[in-house]
């Protein structure tokens, strides 16, 4: 990661990318559901993060969250208000060891929590359009950081831990502009040292691949 002020001060920027976001959504959501008194947040981050389009104003209740315990899946739990049938989502976080997921993964996945709600994809970092397809082909949700950033900035000023958070998003997409500039712009070899930007590069190769683009070139 691009070294600057704002990282070096959030302390996202220091807990291992393998649970922090997934401990700070199960605390926000546990936050959101804490008081009457936002009611109305929490039913801003559902509909523009977790409901379907078809279900986004249905009033949301009884939700428990919970970590699964290997630091990738946790299972969101609710009912929609004057209904007895419980929704599960399972959530899945890629950012342990900053790898996509294998298709067979993603199946595996599927048969261990069957007949979910949904089945939500979230990453911070570079998605390449492998993953993006692979994601959508095995019939999971992406929601990428900057999707999470832009819901989560309404909600902001609620919470110290809120704003934080947000800000490690946006510190993270600055590093990926700092690594292209440093790596294609200036053709710095000298910042592959930093284990972030060696995998930038890895991403951007998938990418061209992708593309049918495999020109890449570091002087």
């Amino acid at each position: 990661m691009a070294t600057n002020a704002a990282n070096r001060t959030n302390i996202f920027s220091f807990i291992p990318k393998s649970i922090s976001s997934e401990v700070f959504l199960v605390w926000l959501i546990n936050y959101l559901d804490s008081d009457c008194k936002y009611g109305q947040f929490k039913q801003s981050f559902f509909d523009n993060l977790l409901l379907k389009r078809d279900d986004k104003g249905k009033l949301v209740s009884e939700i428990s969250i919970n970590r699964q315990g290997n630091n990738m899946e946790t299972v969101l739990s609710f009912h929609f208000n004057a209904s007895d049938e419980r929704q599960d989502i399972l959530l899945l976080f890629i950012d342990k060891e900053s790898n996509m997921v294998r298709p067979e993964q993603l199946d595996r996945y599927r048969w261990i929590y069957p007949n979910c709600y949904r089945y939500i994809y979230y990453k911070t970092g570079y998605v390449t359009t492998i993953e993006e397809q692979t994601v959508s082909q095995n019939q999971y949700d992406l929601v990428t950081d900057g999707m999470m950033e832009s819901v989560l900035e309404s909600i902001s000023e609620l919470h110290p831990l809120i704003r934080i958070y947000t800000d490690y998003l946006n510190s993270e997409a600055e590093a990926f502009n700092y690594y292209h500039e440093r790596l294609f712009l200036n053709h710095d070899k000298e910042i592959l040292h930093d284990s972030a930007a060696q995998k930038y590069l890895l991403d951007t190769l998938l990418e061209n691949i992708a593309e049918n683009n495999w020109i890449i070139k570091i002087e």
